[in-house]
């Protein structure tokens, strides 16, 4: 089998083309799957030790600057596009994303809290060969 998604990393300039690019992705039957980019990640830095840890787990900084009314229409276009997964363990996860991203980044809550298990979920591999274990520490 083969799957075939095109993902979208918004930063506040992807705001006016999160809809355009949703009906793409729909007129040809492609996933599309949208994260509002962080400020920083300790994934890109170079250096060991770096820790990007935020202070209170309702802190998130974005990658460009966004209105609360920008955030309230990334974050609505977001859950509607999560209304429409047909998968309905995908889809779950995604609405548990979504409002641990909403309560975080409009209503400065950080619920839900879950525990990290970035050493046993995924693994990624940088191309210059490095295996990083954590968004936040290097």
């Amino acid at each position: 089998n083969f799957y075939l998604g095109v993902d979208q990393t918004i930063v506040d300039s992807d705001v006016e083309n999160m809809q355009a690019l949703r009906e793409i992705c729909d007129d040809m039957d492609i996933s599309l799957h949208q994260v509002i980019a962080y400020g920083e990640t300790a994934l890109y830095k170079q250096g060991d030790g770096l820790s990007l840890l935020p202070s209170s787990s309702a802190e998130i900084t974005t990658f460009g600057e966004f209105s609360e009314g920008e955030l309230e229409q990334i974050l609505t276009l977001m859950e509607e596009n999560a209304n429409e997964i047909n998968d309905f363990t995908e889809k779950i996860i995604k609405r548990y994303y979504l409002r641990g991203l909403r309560n975080r980044l409009v209503l400065g809550r950080a619920k839900p809290k879950p525990e990290c298990v970035a050493l046993g979920s995924h693994l990624r591999i940088l191309p210059n060969g490095d295996v990083p274990i954590c968004l936040y520490d290097s």
